[in-house]
């Protein structure tokens, strides 16, 4: 437990850095928009928990605390997460917005329908109009957040079919701005994907 929450905080602040330092010249207000995507499953939304609940989790370490874990805000419903009929479906139907702060920085976080849904290419198809129209409400994109199972061996069509809608999608800039996060793993050591 205590080195998956080391792992966790890791992934946390290093995107807190990042986030930092892209703002660190720019007014007070900015506010920092990221992108989350990945695959069914992968772990988006549970990073989003993450990532809106780091304070909270800092302060807590490595001690349960009932009052402290009961004041954890989730941003999925934990019925339909973890219903076994439905584990290949996409849980998160409609792109998402919460707006958080991360360690003194303004950030907007939109969470994504995942890929690779039980239900077919049609179903990616239609995330992706979800995801397209979402980019649409918003000035500017800072980044995106590529969320993968680091317990998947390999690279598999449905993450290469989301690689090629972000190349065809959005601006070739945001390149420079895409963050992977490995999700299920505590640390590059323990996962199972190969970067190579």
């Amino acid at each position: 437990m205590e080195e998956e929450i080391k792992g966790l905080r890791m992934k946390v602040d290093y995107l807190a850095s990042l986030s930092n330092n892209a703002c660190s010249a720019r007014e007070e207000f900015y506010r920092y928009t990221v992108l989350l995507i990945g695959e069914t499953g992968s772990g988006k939304t549970s990073f989003l928990n993450l990532l809106y609940n780091s304070k909270l989790i800092e302060e807590l370490g490595t001690q349960v605390d009932g009052a402290k874990i009961s004041q954890i805000k989730h941003y999925n419903d934990l019925k339909i997460e973890s219903s076994s009929e439905r584990a290949m479906e996409s849980k998160t139907s409609e792109a998402k917005f919460y707006e958080t702060e991360v360690c003194k920085m303004k950030m907007m976080v939109i969470d994504t329908p995942g890929f690779g849904d039980f239900r077919g290419l049609g179903k990616d198809k239609e995330n992706v109009q979800k995801i397209i129209d979402a980019l649409k409400q918003q000035d500017y994109i800072n980044c995106v957040c590529l969320i993968i199972n680091g317990r998947q061996c390999r690279m598999s069509a449905s993450l290469k079919y989301i690689l090629s809608e972000i190349s065809t999608t959005l601006p070739k800039e945001i390149f420079d701005n895409i963050i992977v996060i490995f999700t299920y793993t505590a640390d590059l050591l323990d996962c199972n994907f190969n970067i190579a």
